[in-house]
C-alpha cells in the first residue's frame, strides 16, 4: 500500500518554498499552498447591496459576507449576514475549474471553497471546488449536490418605466422584509408607478389605508429576499443601502432559498483569478456564499508539517494504491492540475471519465500493467502542451510543467 509520507516529499519539493510572484502560478505561496480564488469577471456582492466585478476590487472596500463557521444559537447552528473588508487582492494563476450548475456557468480555483450541501441534508459545509461532487463520506449515485445561493446577481434595468418606478420607491417607499410605498389616493403618480410595475411583471397590492393614504406591496415570487433583487433591478439605491443594513447580523438562512443543483466540474487547467482575503474570510460571489482562504491558515509563515498536514486532508486519496511510484504521480498531479489529473488517468485506463477517484478507478489502477506510468507521463505531457496551444500566455510554465510530468 502507498505511503503518504514517502510521496508528500516529491510535492514538497516540487512545490518549494515561499513565492510571491505574481506571474507565478500561485502568486503568494508556501509550500504550493495558495489563496484560493475566483474569476476576474465574478460579480462580489458589495456591503451597500451594489455588485462589483472581482477583478475592479482593492484593498479597503466593504463587502457583505457572512461568519465562517455557524454559532450556537438556542438549538441552531447559524451564521449571520457581516460586513467584510476587502484586505488583499492580488492577481494569480493557479488550477482551475468550471463549475456548471442548473442556473448558470463560473469559473474559479480548484481549491477555492463554497458551501455546499449534500442530498437532503440541511446542513451546508465548505467544500473546495475540485470536491464539489465528492460524496463527503461514502461514495454514493444519484445524490443532488447544491450550491449554497443567496440571490442572484441583478442588472439594472435601463427602460423608462424602470427608473420611474424606481425613483418611486426610492422617494417614497420602505424595505424591510417586504418592498413597499406610500401615496394619497387617486394621486396619478400610484396609477404610472403600478402601470411601470406591470411591464416589469410586478404587482403591487394595496396592504392598507390611514388618513387617505394607502400602502402599498410588491407580490413577492417566492425566492429569499426577492423584495431586494426588486430594489436593485430598478436601481432603487437607497432602498438597498436600508436592506444592506437590515440584513447586518440576520441569520443567511431562508426557508425560501433556491439552492442550486452542481451538475458537473470541468477541469479548465491552470487559469488567471483574483486571490482575495477578506476580514471575515467570506464573500458572495455570483450570488453564491463563498470562501476566500484555507481557514485560519497564515500562508506566509505556514511550516512544512502544517502544509503536508494540508495536502494529506485535501489530496491524499491513494492509500489503497499498491505501486508506490504511482500513488506519488497521481498525488503530484492532483496537486498540480487539480482533478484533470484524474480525468486523465481514467482517460489512460479506458474507463469512465468523471474526474473522481473512488474504487472503481483505484482497482483499474491496481489492475494495470507496468506500463501505465510511462503511459499516464506521456498523457500529462500532452495535457500541457495543448494547454499552451490554447493559451498561450502560459507557454513561460511549459517547461517546469513538462519537468513535472515526466518525472
Amino acid at each position: 500500500m502507498a505511503d503518504f509520507n514517502l510521496a508528500i516529499e516529491t510535492v514538497l519539493a516540487n512545490e518549494g518554498g515561499l513565492s510571491e510572484n505574481p506571474s507565478d502560478p500561485g502568486g503568494l505561496t508556501n509550500f504550493g499552498i495558495s489563496q484560493r480564488c475566483i474569476s476576474e469577471s465574478s460579480k462580489v456582492l458589495m456591503a451597500d447591496l451594489a455588485w462589483k466585478l472581482a477583478g475592479d476590487l482593492h484593498c479597503g472596500d466593504v463587502l457583505l459576507g457572512f461568519d465562517e463557521f455557524p454559532k450556537r444559537h438556542g438549538k441552531l447552528n447559524i451564521r449571520r449576514f457581516r460586513t467584510s473588508t476587502v484586505l488583499k487582492s492580488t492577481p494569480i494563476v493557479v488550477p482551475s475549474s468550471r463549475i456548471i450548475t442548473d442556473t448558470k456557468e463560473l469559473k474559479a480555483s480548484d481549491a477555492h471553497q463554497w458551501l455546499r450541501r449534500w442530498g437532503q441534508h440541511r446542513i451546508f459545509n465548505w467544500s473546495t471546488t475540485e470536491q464539489l461532487l465528492v460524496p463527503p463520506n461514502r461514495w454514493t449515485n444519484g445524490v443532488t449536490v447544491r450550491l449554497g445561493k443567496l440571490f442572484e446577481p441583478w442588472n439594472v434595468i435601463q427602460t423608462r418605466e424602470a427608473g420611474y418606478l424606481g425613483g418611486v420607491l426610492d422617494g417614497e417607499g420602505s424595505i424591510s422584509t417586504s418592498l413597499d410605498f406610500s401615496q394619497k389616493r387617486g394621486n396619478a403618480l400610484v396609477e404610472q408607478a403600478l402601470r411601470a410595475a406591470q411591464t416589469l411583471n410586478w404587482t403591487f397590492y394595496a396592504t392598507n389605508e390611514r388618513h387617505g393614504v394607502v400602502s402599498y406591496r410588491l407580490k413577492g415570487d417566492g425566492s429569499a429576499f426577492s423584495h431586494i433583487r426588486a430594489a436593485g433591478i430598478v436601481g432603487a439605491n437607497r432602498l438597498l443601502r436600508k436592506a444592506a443594513k437590515h440584513l447586518i447580523g440576520r441569520t443567511i438562512a431562508s426557508t425560501h432559498a433556491k439552492h442550486d443543483a452542481i451538475l458537473a466540474v470541468e477541469s479548465l487547467g491552470p487559469q488567471p483569478m483574483m486571490a482575495l482575503e477578506t476580514s471575515t474570510k467570506t464573500l458572495i460571489v455570483d450570488g453564491y456564499f463563498s470562501h476566500n482562504s484555507y481557514p485560519n491558515v497564515d500562508i506566509r509563515n505556514l511550516t512544512r508539517d502544517a502544509a503536508a498536514a494540508i495536502y494529506q486532508r485535501d489530496f491524499w486519496h491513494y492509500d489503497a494504491v499498491q505501486s508506490q511510484a504511482m500513488a506519488t504521480k497521481i498525488f503530484d498531479m492532483s496537486v498540480n492540475m487539480g482533478h484533470a489529473a484524474i480525468r486523465i488517468l481514467q482517460t489512460c485506463l479506458g474507463i469512465t471519465v468523471d474526474g473522481l477517484w473512488g474504487p472503481g478507478t483505484c482497482a483499474a489502477v491496481n489492475a494495470a500493467g507496468d506500463d501505465l506510468l510511462n503511459t499516464y507521463r506521456n498523457a500529462l505531457s500532452q495535457h500541457y502542451q495543448n494547454l499552451v496551444l490554447a493559451n498561450p500566455a502560459l507557454a513561460q510554465f511549459l517547461k517546469g510543467w513538462l519537468r513535472r510530468a515526466a518525472q
